[in-house]
C-alpha cells in the first residue's frame, strides 16, 4: 500500500485507507487492519468514546487527497483517502450533532421550588488529541458553597442575568476567562436540586476551543481538572451509594478518575448526561 503525506490545507497527518463504504468481511469489529496502522486514533475514538461501528454508519470524510489505489482486505480498490485530522474533525462533528439531537428531543425535568435559589452551570467539552474531554474546576476552601469540591463553572443567577444560560456563560468567563462568543452551546439538561446548599441548578452543555489561554480566578478555583469524557462512561469508575436525608433515600454517585473523586451534584449531572446522550441504562 502506498502512503503519502496529505497536502491539503486542513490536513496534517499521513493518509491511509478510505472510510467510505462498508467494512470488509472477516475483519474484527468491522475494522481494516490498515486503519490501526495509519489511523491510530480511529478505533480508540469509535470504540471508547461514543458509538460502536454498527451504530456509526458511513462516515463521509472528504480529505483533499487524490484517489489512490490501496490494498484493502486482499483486494485492490479505489478509495478516497482520509487523514487523522480530517477523521477527528468528522467524529467531533458527529458527536456534537448527537448531543444536540438527544438534548433537543428530551423532555427535560423542571424543578420549581420558590424556597430554592436558581443557579446555572456549563458542562464544557473540548477536543484534545482526537479525544473529547470535560473541563471541571476544583473550588477553593474560601468560597461560600462546595468548598474544595470538583464542580462545573457556574453559579447563582443574578437579577441582571436575563436567563440561566446567561448566568452560566457569565460565570464561565469570570472563573476561567472563556467569553460567551467562544462557546458553542449544544443544549440543556434536567434541573438538579442541591437542597443542602439551597439551589436548583440548570446545566448547559457546550463546546469550548482548545487550546485556549485560560484566565483562572484563583480566589474561586484552586485547580483546573481535565477528564476524558470516556472516563464518565466507564462503569468501573462509578460507585453508587444510597444515602438518607430527611427520611428520603437517594442514590449518590461517585466517579473515581485518576487522583480525583467527583461526587455530589457534579456527578449527578454527568450521570444524567451520559444516560441521556449515550442511552445507557441508569444505575
Amino acid at each position: 500500500m502506498s502512503v503519502r503525506r496529505c497536502v491539503g490545507s486542513q490536513c496534517s497527518g499521513y493518509c491511509g485507507s478510505g472510510l467510505e463504504g462498508s467494512s470488509p468481511p472477516g475483519v474484527s469489529n468491522g475494522y481494516s487492519a490498515l486503519w490501526g496502522r495509519f489511523l491510530p486514533n480511529y478505533q480508540h475514538i469509535v470504540d471508547n468514546l461514543w458509538v460502536h461501528p454498527q451504530n456509526l454508519g458511513r462516515l463521509h470524510v472528504r480529505c483533499p487527497v487524490a484517489e489512490k489505489r490501496v490494498l484493502w482486505a486482499g483486494r485492490t480498490r479505489h478509495r478516497r483517502m482520509a487523514c487523522t485530522s480530517c477523521l477527528s474533525e468528522s467524529l467531533v462533528r458527529e458527536l456534537t450533532a448527537l448531543i444536540q439531537r438527544r438534548l433537543a428531543a428530551h423532555s427535560r425535568r423542571l424543578v420549581e421550588e420558590p424556597s430554592l435559589r436558581r443557579a446555572a452551570v456549563l458542562v464544557p467539552l473540548y477536543l484534545r488529541g482526537g479525544e473529547p474531554f470535560v473541563l471541571l474546576t476544583k473550588r477553593t476552601e474560601t468560597v461560600e458553597h462546595h468548598k474544595g469540591q470538583i464542580s462545573f463553572p457556574g453559579g447563582a443567577v443574578d437579577p441582571l442575568d436575563p436567563d440561566p444560560l446567561a448566568a452560566a456563560l457569565r460565570e464561565t468567563e469570570e472563573e476561567l476567562g472563556i467569553p460567551a462568543s467562544q462557546i458553542q452551546v449544544l443544549g440543556i439538561l434536567d434541573d438538579e436540586k442541591a437542597a443542602m446548599s439551597g439551589f436548583v441548578i440548570t446545566p448547559f452543555v457546550g463546546v469550548i476551543p482548545y487550546p485556549f489561554p485560560l484566565k483562572v480566578s484563583h480566589g474561586e478555583i484552586s485547580e483546573v481538572v481535565r477528564v476524558p469524557l470516556q472516563g464518565f462512561r466507564d462503569p468501573r469508575n462509578l460507585r453508587v451509594e444510597v444515602m438518607e436525608r430527611g427520611g428520603i433515600r437517594a442514590n449518590v454517585y461517585f466517579y473515581h478518575l485518576g487522583e480525583h473523586e467527583i461526587w455530589g451534584i457534579t456527578a449527578r449531572i454527568m450521570k444524567g448526561m451520559i444516560d441521556l446522550v449515550f442511552a445507557e441504562k441508569p444505575a
